[in-house]
This record gives structure tokens, sequence and C-alpha cells, in this order.
């Protein structure tokens, strides 16, 4: 089983911050590269999308500098997938800003052992997702889903790479393309 986590702060029509945990459970070993870490990100958008009844969200991704994330097939497939709703990607340097995913892993680590303690099996990412939502601690929400990684490999083999790219720290998306900088804001960024 593979977890793959996803923090997210929304704005709800209250105008409150709501923090969502999103949390998928791969029922079979899988890779974490670009390809699945792009299906996963542009599922948790698509939820939030679905959930939230309207198409004027906008997403502004942040997130390590791990290669999974930093890399032309999981910024090029994000800018289709998510089209107009997809305004920028930025990243901090590596291992940093993964502090909230962290914190959330261990909650739900904790949770997954006071169930195995109160006399459960965790042996199945089934389990698994049932031993989370059985007792989520207060004041979290975590979304979770048992999936199977599904890659279309065609899709992936035809992004174009961007040249240089682990040398670029933000990406903005427009109609036109996506504009890098290696640091924020500062020039005019080069445009792929």
């Amino acid at each position: 089983m593979t977890i793959e986590k996803k923090d997210e702060v929304v704005k709800g029509e209250d105008e409150q911050l709501t923090r969502t945990t999103y949390v998928h459970i791969f029922d079979t070993p899988a890779s974490q590269d670009s390809a699945t870490t792009s299906a996963v990100l542009e599922d948790v958008a698509k939820d939030l999308l679905a959930e939230l009844h309207h198409k004027a969200i906008k997403f502004h991704f942040w997130s390590d500098n791990a290669g999974c994330y930093k890399s032309s097939n999981t910024i090029i497939t994000l800018h289709q997938q998510l089209g107009n709703n997809l305004i920028s990607y930025d990243f901090c340097e590596s291992q940093d800003g993964k502090g909230p995913c962290d914190r959330k892993s261990s909650h739900i680590k904790s949770s997954i052992k006071r169930y195995i303690n109160e006399g459960n099996d965790v042996l199945s990412a089934k389990q698994m997702k049932q031993a989370i939502d059985f007792k989520q601690c207060a004041g979290s929400t975590y979304k979770v889903k048992v999936v199977d990684v599904v890659i279309d490999v065609e899709k992936s083999a035809a992004v174009k790479p961007i040249p240089a790219i682990s040398s670029y720290h933000n990406f903005q998306f427009s109609k036109d393309g996506v504009t890098v900088w290696k640091a924020y804001g500062i020039g005019k960024g080069r445009q792929d």
C-alpha cells in the first residue's frame, strides 16, 4: 500500500478558512513519480471543484522541490487538465514546506494505531480507510480514497520537457502557456 497526502486550505462561503486533508491510499504498490503525483493533484482539484459547485475556483499549488512534483510532466499535465483554474505552482527548497502534511500524517498514524489497539485489523487499503474514517481527530477533516493507479503512458510521453526546470521555482499559467521564474516576481520571466 502507498499513501499520498495533500493538505488544502479553502475559504468557504462564510469567508472562514477551512482545512481538509486529502488522503489517497493505493491498493497496490505505486511509485511516487510525476504521473502519479499529477494524477493525485488533479483528483484533489477536481474534487474541490465538484464540492464547491462552481468554476470560479483558482488554484495556487505550492510544494517542496522533490522531483516527482517539479517535472515537466507534472506542470504540463496539470495545466492541460485544470485549464484556467490553475494560476500558479510555486516550489520551496527541498524538504521544506511539508510540515502541515507531516503533522496530519502523524494524526492519521495515531488513528490507525488506536483502531488496531481496539481489536481491529488493518491489512489492506480498504481497512486502512476504515481505520482513518472510524475516529477522525477533533478539528480535522480527512477525505480518504482507496485508488488504483491508472496512468496514460502515451499522454505522459508526449510532454515536451521544460529546459532547465530544476533552476525555476515559480510557474505561472495563462492561456498563452507557462511563464517561469528563478525567483518570485524578479524580471519578466521566461515563457515556454
